[in-house]
């Protein structure tokens, strides 16, 4: 459970970056810091400190006793719904292809212009996104809590998997549904510490190579140079490098000229609206300076510090922080709701050098598709008790 503190998340995620482009810049990376952002990241790391201080350090979650809190319902019960929830997924996939004309994978393969970008019906997919994520969290609890019945779900898990990291080439998407498995893996996996950290470093060793091969295929460029030696002795790392260094040299090119104050709600409001409606109120792609127009990302803080300043963008994560340790309390409470439900607020916290999850309808959303589970299985609950 230590990997699922919000604390813990945070300075895994940005402190080693941090200090690595401090101490060690290379490959393009050498943009000197300034000491604004350092002091920056340290006050948020500050601020999550006081909150692990005031929520309590100790894990009281039980696995055992959560499992227990769904003893009262059949697993053919939870199966059901599994099932309807992935034949709405499926049925919506098959729309979005169509409405695409074809996804992603199958543009390269046949020298289509489009990429991933353009895979999708707007909004929809990112509902859709939202119920193969949640849907993966359930199919890890099925997975661990039935063993006796698990082909079946775990062919549905590896075809949610391979959907967005094959056939839609989204390295985004997949990032963000590897964070649910990841998280739901801790909660409801019994291993040991030492075959966890096994499979994890498995897990990243086959990972690397996958996230390069994908940026390579996405271009002519990148399949006539794949293997090459100048790719082969760094091209395995950059692309999980770019993701982790450019947000952070993006946002230092924002505090070498800080605003403290500022109240201009936009950007950071985006998020909120469907994507139709918001290109005609709310201005799109201000991702403020950057070092490389190529890589946009700017970390979550940026969309706050553009609308509101330095002094308003603490309260506002400061706020965000403190949810995020309210639902990890009971989550160590063994609340299902939160439990189910932690694993997109983990994934923001994870990615949270990289963009703005949490104010997407696909976090924003998350609880209320929980909630929509849970009061299906109690709805069965009384038909079994009738």
């Amino acid at each position: 459970m230590i990997l699922l503190n919000p604390s813990l998340i945070f300075f895994i995620t940005w402190i080693p970056a941090l200090l690595f482009l401090i101490f060690n810049g290379h490959h393009g990376y050498s943009l000197k810091l300034s000491g604004n952002i350092s002091i920056f990241i340290f006050m948020n790391l500050l601020i999550l400190l006081i909150l692990n201080f005031i929520f309590g350090f100790n894990s009281g979650y039980s696995r055992s006793a959560f499992f227990q809190k769904f003893n009262f319902l059949k697993l053919h019960q939870i199966k059901r719904i599994i099932n309807l929830l992935f034949f709405i997924w499926f049925i919506g996939f098959i729309l979005n292809i169509f409405f695409s004309g074809g996804f992603p994978l199958l543009w390269l393969l046949t020298g289509d212009s489009r990429n991933y970008t353009d895979f999708g019906i707007p909004t929809f997919s990112g509902l859709l996104n939202m119920i193969r994520c949640f849907l993966s969290t359930l199919l890890i609890f099925l997975l661990s809590k039935d063993t006796k019945s698990s082909c079946l779900y775990l062919l549905i898990l590896t075809f949610l998997i391979f959907s967005v990291l094959l056939l839609e080439l989204s390295r985004g998407n997949a990032i963000f549904l590897f964070l649910h498995v990841f998280t739901a893996f801790i909660l409801f996996r019994k291993k040991s510490i030492f075959k966890f950290l096994f499979s994890s470093i498995l897990i990243i060793l086959t990972g690397i190579p996958l996230f390069y091969l994908i940026k390579m295929v996405r271009t002519t460029e990148g399949l006539e140079t794949l293997f090459s030696a100048e790719i082969i002795t760094f091209g395995f790392f950059e692309p999980i490098l770019n993701y982790i260094f450019y947000p952070l040299l993006n946002l230092n090119l924002y505090f070498q000229d800080i605003i403290l104050f500022n109240f201009e709600p936009n950007y950071s409001l985006s998020g909120f609206v469907p994507t139709f409606i918001r290109q005609s109120f709310f201005d799109s792609g201000n991702y403020g300076q950057l070092v490389n127009e190529a890589f946009n990302t700017s970390t979550f803080f940026v969309p706050f510090l553009i609308d509101y300043g330095v002094i308003f963008t603490l309260i506002i994560v400061s706020i965000i922080y403190s949810y995020c340790y309210l639902v990890f309390y009971y989550v160590n409470n063994n609340s299902v709701f939160a439990v189910l439900m932690y694993p997109s607020l983990v994934a923001s916290l994870y990615l949270s050098i990289f963009s703005l999850y949490f104010t997407t309808l696909v976090v924003i959303l998350y609880p209320s598709l929980v909630l929509l589970f849970l009061l299906i299985l109690n709805k069965l609950r009384f038909k079994i008790i009738k």
